[in-house]
This record gives C-alpha cells, structure tokens and sequence, in this order.
C-alpha cells in the first residue's frame, strides 16, 4: 500500500470497524495505538478503561476505546484496545488532520516491508530475510538496537519511526547523555529538527556532533551525526537510550522489520 511521507515520517491510510480512510502515523515508538479525540466523535467506539501511558517522560492517564477491527492494508488486528489522545498538536502532511497513531501493539505480528523510493509499505506474515540483518531486542515493546560508535562506545538506538527530521543526505541519531559526554571532543553546531512523535515537542534546535564511525552490527552508516536532548521528555529516565527514526534507515531504501523474528532485514535496491 502506498504511504505519505512527510518529516521524515509514514503517514498511512487505516480504516477502524469498517470506517472510511484514517490518516495514521506508523511509530514504532508507540507502544500503544491511539485514536485522536476529535476523530473519535465520528465513530462509535465503547469506552472500556482507563490506564497510564508514559509520555514525555510523565505517566498520563488516559482513555481507552475498544475497535472490533484495525486494518492497513490486507493486514487487520481484531479486538484493538485504542487509547484516546489529543493529537491536535502533530503537523501532518499538507496540514492535514492525524486522525491516530499506529503503534507497535499492532506491529508486532506483522514482518513490515518498507520500500523509501517507492513510498510504499507492505505487512504480512512471513519472515525470511533475503539480505543482511541486525537484530533488536523491544525496550517496553520499541526495537532496540546495540550499536558502536567510533569504535569504542558501545550502546544501544531504539528506533522510533515517528520522529521526524528536516531533509539531509546525512545521518542523525539522538544519543542518551553518557554517549554525549564522550563524544565532547567533537566538532559541533546547530540543526532544525522536530519531533512530531510529541517526544520533546517544544524544542526545535538539537546540538549535533560528527562521528568517525557509526556500526549497526556490521552495518556502517555514512554521514553520522549525533544530537543530545539532555534531561527532557523520556531522556529525563536514568534508564533512557537513544534513538533514531527513518532519516537513518531510508539510506538503505529498502529494509523490513521483522518483528516476530526481532530483526531489521536488509534486502537491497531493488
């Protein structure tokens, strides 16, 4: 199926109970799927609880709604637990209105198929990879990934594929604090970036620094930058890594994510 790209984020067209087109954002960094607030009033979903969800690094309680059926594609979940948010502040494509988020409660039984050139985006059920891979591990059900950088500091990425990022031929991945620190002896200076994933909404300036070498288990990445967002939204956590979104993976053009299999597949160009 083909999807909107814009920020550096995938905008797909879903349908919830047999609903016309929604447009929602692919976020492998939410570990829950959402309906906006306003979107909600066009659909006759129950309210089945309430619950706790982390955001910005602050537990928020929210709302949930039942859906009988969450479809992409010809791919579909039954039974959907929907948390209900205020999405009002997400920039969508052509200032379109973000009905939803799509996130990784959904994904994960599903090997995604993402094709960059093409803008297309395909889920099923097989899992095979025809090229290299890296594994990952789910941090509170978001990919995790060990990465080296400069040969000599070892961490780990989450990929987080609602956060979105300005057009550059570079590379940019966010590094927790500790990375930062030994990397100080950088050059650095100042990029435009927003997050439209609501990480860390207000901030619209990250301090990035070049790296020699950036390895995804054998993968080098080319044109590596780093950016720090010391002590805001999830960095605030003692425990927090770093991320990246699709500004890194649309370098390869094409990849899968094997979610059962916990592994990010390479195919090649087709």
């Amino acid at each position: 199926m083909p999807f909107e790209y814009f920020q550096r984020v995938i905008f797909l067209n879903i349908t919830v109970d047999e609903s016309e087109n929604l447009l929602f954002l692919f976020d492998t960094g939410a570990e829950v799927s959402s309906i906006d607030e306003q979107t909600l009033y066009k659909l006759d979903l129950p309210f089945i609880r309430t619950g706790f969800l982390e955001r910005n690094g602050t537990p928020v309680n929210l709302a949930f709604v039942k859906a009988e059926k969450l479809q992409a594609g010809n791919a579909s979940i039954r039974n959907m637990d929907l948390a209900v948010e205020n999405l009002g502040y997400m920039p969508g494509p052509a200032g379109r209105h973000i009905d939803g988020i799509l996130g990784t409660d959904f994904l994960k039984y599903f090997t995604v198929e993402i094709d960059f050139v093409k803008h297309k985006i395909s889920f099923s059920k097989n899992s095979e990879c025809t090229g290299g891979y890296i594994p990952f591990e789910m941090d509170n059900n978001i990919p995790k990934i060990k990465v080296t950088i400069n040969d000599t500091i070892h961490t780990f990425l989450r990929y987080e594929s609602g956060s979105s990022l300005f057009n550059s031929d570079s590379t940019f991945a966010s590094a927790e604090t500790e990375s930062w620190i030994a990397l100080q002896q950088g050059n650095r200076g100042y990029y435009t970036a927003s997050n439209s994933s609501g990480m860390v909404p207000d901030i619209e300036k990250f301090e990035a620094v070049p790296v020699r070498t950036f390895f995804f288990v054998g993968q080098k990445i080319k044109y590596p930058y780093l950016f720090v967002q010391p002590g805001q939204g999830y960095l605030v956590s003692p425990h927090s890594v770093g991320f990246f979104g699709n500004n890194l993976l649309e370098k390869f053009e094409r990849v899968s994510i094997d979610f059962p299999a916990n592994r990010i597949c390479f195919p090649g160009k087709e």
